[in-house]
């Protein structure tokens, strides 16, 4: 396999409050510090996390996935129709998701010299989160030799497996170190985007952390050979049962103050909805017509926070219409919008179901209890997985609805076997489904991923010759 050649940036640049004896020591770079305050880069690696969720060159899964949808306004992209893959196919992903797992990478060493323990271990399990969704879309990458800076700028490529089991077994020494953490080796609300204002810090990165691990294991759950591995992990990693996982209302999420300016959209909104002046950012892109449909025929009203209808009908006042994978499609009477922005285009939809400002989820509560509702299903926890699923549902519904709203909309959904327990035969199916249902335009890896590991749901083949 050809080397790929990583070459890392520096995550922030130092002001100097005063000159330096060796401020013209043309042996010093003051763009790579020896040792910078671990905190400081917190902040800005959370950020590029939150944009790399829904980052732009993920939009291949998403048409794949029937979540997305060519625009009939502008030419097809074979590749993507048609599933090709290049050796250019991804590279964005890849050096974006390398740079940021390098970014915790460094903080967990500032960390450490400082002897702080928790940030130290947030800088691990931000960098192993990273790590997974890199094996899960390229297979075998770089990982013993990745982070050795200009010591190694060409690093060889670890199987996957064998990542997979470091990065278990280094999530459990980054809640070791958050178990240990003092009060103060916490940030503020400022610089930790996530659980700074939670109240428990420490408490919160340690369920992130094995919500993390309980997703790992998962993955691997079709894998007859990695039974014994996981029954193994299960009977003694999580000792709280579920309880050591995100809860409803526990969402993951960063809000550093998105506003409709320049830089500061929330990234999903910058990608795929509208510039600060109103225009439609990604025009090339609309609605997949698998996901409308799916949302559609089940009165799901979810289709309203996931896009924009394309005038008024017969579904809740409104028209939704989506693209088939594969097609350019005719351009009337037009395609559903990848954001639903709240304008007045059907009688039913006066309110903002988004809006710029949102917080960007990193792992939401409902993909935590899917996971949960998953494993106790399969008989790793006890418990109740009907309960769990329901759960799941109810606060993917909340999301967009608020918890005022939820519970009726989920009633008004009608019952079938990929949204109702009961008429459900395969619940791990369900489950799936729903995961997927829950997870479009929020997170553009795992709807593929599980795909991928599932066969779930079964979107159409492009319907390109």
């Amino acid at each position: 396999m050809k080397k790929v050649k990583i070459l890392f940036i520096a995550t922030c640049i130092l002001a100097l409050s005063s000159c330096k004896k060796d401020f013209l020591d043309l042996n010093v770079n003051p763009n790579f510090p020896l040792l910078v305050p671990s905190n400081t880069l917190l902040p800005a690696a959370l950020f590029k996390t939150a944009s790399y969720i829904v980052h732009p060159s993920m939009s291949n899964p998403c048409l794949w996935m029937g979540y997305m949808g060519f625009s009939p306004n502008y030419a097809v992209a074979e590749d993507s129709r048609n599933y090709v893959l290049i050796n250019a196919t991804g590279q964005n992903v890849f050096r974006d998701l390398f740079q940021n797992a390098y970014d915790y990478n460094k903080m967990s060493n500032f960390a450490q010299a400082e002897n702080n323990r928790g940030l130290n271990g947030i800088g691990i399990v931000m960098k192993c989160m990273l790590m997974q969704y890199l094996v899960d879309v390229y297979n075998n990458v770089p990982y013993s030799q990745a982070f050795l800076e200009t010591a190694n700028q060409t690093p060889g490529y670890d199987d996957a497996k064998t990542i997979y089991e470091k990065i278990y077994d280094e999530l459990g020494v980054a809640i070791a170190k958050l178990q240990a953490a003092l009060p103060e080796d916490f940030p503020d609300k400022n610089k930790d985007l996530v659980f700074g204002s939670s109240g428990s810090p420490a408490n919160m990165w340690i369920k992130f952390a094995n919500t993390v691990r309980l997703r790992i294991l998962l993955r691997q759950s079709g894998v007859a050979s990695r039974a014994a591995y996981i029954a193994g992990k299960i009977a003694t990693d999580f000792p709280n049962g579920l309880a050591s996982f995100l809860q409803a209302g526990e969402t993951a999420k960063i809000n550093p103050g998105y506003t409709n300016s320049e830089n500061q959209q929330n990234p999903y909104w910058s990608t795929f909805g509208y510039s600060t002046s109103g225009a439609v950012n990604n025009p090339s892109l609309v609605a997949g017509q698998y996901a409308v449909n799916f949302y559609v025929g089940q009165s799901d009203l979810r289709a309203f926070y996931m896009y924009k209808p394309v005038a008024n009908g017969s579904f809740f006042n409104s028209f939704f219409n989506g693209n088939e994978m594969g097609q350019q499609g005719p351009t009337t009477p037009g395609f559903s919008g990848l954001v639903n922005a709240g304008s007045a285009t059907s009688s039913n939809n006066p309110d903002p179901y988004r809006a710029v400002s949102d917080a960007q989820i990193i792992l939401s509560d409902f993909e935590s209890l899917f996971l949960q509702s998953e494993a106790v299903q399969r008989g790793w926890f006890g418990g109740s997985a009907q309960a769990l699923y329901n759960s799941a549902v109810l606060q993917s519904f909340t999301l967009g609805f608020g918890a005022g709203n939820a519970a009726t909309y989920v009633s008004f959904l009608t019952p079938t076997a990929d949204n109702n327990w009961a008429l459900a035969t395969d619940k791990i199916k369900l489950i799936i489904t729903q995961k997927w249902a829950a997870l479009n335009t929020i997170n553009l890896f795992e709807g593929w991923t599980e795909y991928r590991r599932t066969g779930w749901p079964a979107v159409p083949l492009s319907s390109s010759p």
